[in-house]
């Protein structure tokens, strides 16, 4: 899986939803640097979740199977990549007041730890780190 054949199906998915009637930004590289994010929302007054319904058969039909494909392939560089950004969250919060204690960052039980006692220093500081270009 090349890195031209993700971005199409990236950009297919979002021509599809687009198509579909939602909101869709242009995607921008995720604080790995290996995926591509973008957000969508319906217009005002449309349903919740016909919207989800909706984005789900577009990311079904375009980038389901290659974004699987995409990140197994790539999937050390992504875990190194993912555990830099996950210790950088983690000092993020306890520069935010948060007293994680020591942080096993390769752990999701502790990655669930940590969010669950300090939500709102761990969505903002997830949101600084993994999605910095993300409006």
């Amino acid at each position: 899986m090349t890195d031209d054949e993700y971005r199409r199906a990236v950009t297919e998915t979002v021509k599809c939803s687009r198509g579909a009637g939602l909101i869709v930004s242009e995607p921008k590289p995720d604080g790995t640097g290996i995926l591509l994010n973008y957000d969508f929302s319906a217009p005002g007054g449309s349903d919740p979740d016909e919207r989800e319904r909706a984005h789900d058969a577009c990311y079904r039909m375009h980038l389901e199977l290659v974004s699987e494909e995409y990140i197994s392939q790539r999937k050390s560089l992504f875990k190194a990549k993912e555990k830099a950004l996950f210790d950088e969250l983690v000092e993020c919060m306890k520069g935010r007041g948060a007293e994680t204690g020591n942080v096993d960052t390769q752990s999701g039980a502790e990655i669930n730890r940590i969010n669950r006692g300090w939500p709102e220093e761990f969505g903002i500081c997830h949101r600084q780190v993994f999605e910095p270009d993300i409006s």
